[in-house]
């Protein structure tokens, strides 16, 4: 009797340990893919000392909330500036042309006219422009990931200054082999795990199907998307999909 006990256990034993095996198996073969989230940096789009940066690292911001504002006071001359110029060209412009009515003014006198009208008109949108680009307004709703300028400081064109993620949506890229990728379709549930929250269980909606396959690796890139109210999943967590 107690010979049968312990084969009993034994077995049991036995397929605890295989079940084990197959699941560290299982969990070699499903490599870990990092959360991602949708992930905005702004560039300065024009140049000048700092006058405002409206939110801190970590901060909270909705779309369209002032983040940077760069000093424009040159930029409100050069517009004054150009104005004055625009109105100029505009009556030279109305001028010519109605002397041109009454065959006073010649048809290159109209030309001339017309083309000077149109430079102080570029002129005049590219002045509004570097005022409009002295503020940096969030493109999205989220939270300021890395601040990259501070109050006082010249910000050149093209150099970062903030960066906005939104973790209201997360996302996990997986790799799918290409003898799976033709079962796999847009808009279809499916699930990964997360290391961190203890092997815990999400499911997402198929966002994108890659078009094309890794030559070396031949997989397609699959993109999960899913919202995360709670913020449970945060940007850099490890998912085995």
């Amino acid at each position: 009797m107690n010979m049968r006990i312990t084969g009993c256990v034994l077995g049991v034993a036995l397929a605890i340990s295989g079940c084990a095996k197959e699941a560290e198996v299982e969990k070699k073969e499903r490599p870990p893919k990092r959360v991602e989230v949708q992930e905005v940096r702004s560039d300065s789009l024009t140049g000048g000392r700092v006058d405002v940066v409206g939110a801190d690292e970590g901060a909270m911001v909705k779309k369209g909330q002032t983040l940077v504002r760069i000093n424009a006071g040159t930029a409100y001359a050069e517009m004054k500036q150009a104005e004055a110029a625009f109105a100029r060209a505009q009556a030279t412009y109305d001028r010519t042309s109605s002397l041109s009515q009454r065959k006073l003014a010649s048809a290159a006198q109209v030309e001339n006219a017309t083309a000077a009208l149109a430079q102080a008109s570029a002129a005049r949108e590219l002045a509004r422009a570097s005022i409009t680009n002295a503020v940096l307004r969030a493109p999205h709703s989220g939270y300021i990931d890395k601040r990259h300028i501070s109050v006082g400081e010249f910000a050149s064109p093209g150099s970062p200054l903030i960066e906005v993620v939104d973790i209201d949506v997360v996302k996990v890229i997986a790799r799918v082999p290409e003898r799976d990728i033709d079962t796999i379709e847009r808009g279809a549930t499916a699930s990964f795990t997360v290391d961190a929250l203890g092997g815990e269980s999400f499911s997402g909606k198929i966002a994108r199907i890659g078009v094309s396959a890794d030559a070396a690796a031949r997989t397609f890139e699959v993109e999960l998307r899913l919202p995360t109210t709670a913020h449970r999943l945060k940007p850099g967590k490890l998912a085995r999909v």
